[in-house]
């Protein structure tokens, strides 16, 4: 079960240990952020000025849980078109499992005869990425030890996949620890 944290703003001090594991050797450092736009303007020729906020956490994990950490939180991160792109893979991933049902159906029993036409493959080829990319999103949740799920005024949320590391960052942190959400 996963910890949440509701955080001021600003620097914080990290526990030396892994955020997944709690191994205290071998760290390396990983990011995790949120991305916010703030504004979207039209230009004077026409094109449109978009004003956004980034906020970075770098924290420690060990080298073994370091791989692929950073795809996997690219894959999960709120903000930017990946937020598009995991949307259509929740809708079109279960949609291509359930299309590929209906194929092995077809193949088994016969096709009927008012759905006998074949799919194209452009819109085959489509659907395979899509439950690629559904695939994969699932895969990254529980690789992912620390997510930043939220961001209101000057408070940040974490939430940490590992307790005893989350009850660590809140011992270091009394100030900054508004309340545990």
């Amino acid at each position: 079960m996963a910890t949440k944290l509701v955080i001021a703003k600003g620097p914080v001090q990290w526990p030396a240990a892994c955020a997944m594991c709690g191994v205290r050797e071998d760290l390396v450092g990983a990011e995790v952020k949120i991305d916010r736009i703030t504004s979207i303007r039209p230009g004077l020729t026409g094109d449109l000025s978009i004003g956004s906020q980034v906020t970075r956490l770098n924290y420690p994990v060990c080298r073994k849980h370091a791989r692929g950490l950073r795809l996997a939180t690219l894959l999960i991160q709120d903000g930017g078109g990946i937020g598009m792109l995991r949307t259509a893979s929740y809708l079109f991933g279960p949609l291509t499992i359930l299309m590929l049902l209906a194929s092995a159906k077809r193949a088994i029993f016969g096709s009927h005869a008012a759905n006998g036409a074949e799919m194209p493959l452009a819109f085959a080829l489509m659907f395979a990425v899509f439950l690629a990319m559904f695939v994969a999103v699932l895969l990254a949740y529980p690789r992912v030890p620390l997510r930043l799920s939220g961001k209101v005024g000057e408070t940040l949320t974490l939430v940490f996949r590992n307790r005893d590391f989350a009850a660590a960052f809140a011992r270091l942190n009394p100030g900054k620890v508004r309340n545990q959400a």
